[in-house]
């Protein structure tokens, strides 16, 4: 059983990246922060990567949906607008297949964004 205390929101979010070593800010209407990529196209490099405040609300009971990340950034498939983005990027709709309480809610988000960021093709 995890026994840390449950941090809720955007300022639970913003922690449990930090208990990681990833530094995150609010600007604007999203959480921004810098992920390193596993694999793909942009591998061994830092990738630029957000989540709207609007949807840390139920953290970490629930995780985000969307993941955003800088325009430039190419998919070989994807479900991609942009809705509540910093100007010059784009959020993926990108589902989680099982969110639960068994570990730390921070490496649980931060796992899936590498595996996210490691399908970048261009």
């Amino acid at each position: 059983m995890d026994a840390r205390p449950v941090r809720d929101g955007v300022a639970g979010f913003i922690a449990d990246l930090a208990d990681f070593g990833v530094s995150a800010v609010t600007e604007g209407a999203v959480v921004r922060y810098d992920v390193t990529a596993p694999g793909g196209a942009r591998s061994g490099r830092e990738v630029p990567t957000a989540v709207s405040v609007s949807e840390l609300q139920p953290w970490p009971a629930a995780p985000p949906h969307w993941i955003h990340l800088p325009a430039d950034v190419r998919f070989d498939r994807t479900n991609a607008d942009q809705q509540e983005v910093l100007p010059g990027w784009q959020r993926h709709s990108r589902d989680i297949a099982q969110w639960n309480s068994v570990g730390h809610p921070g490496q649980r988000w931060l796992a899936h964004v590498r595996r996210v960021i490691s399908e970048i093709a261009a």
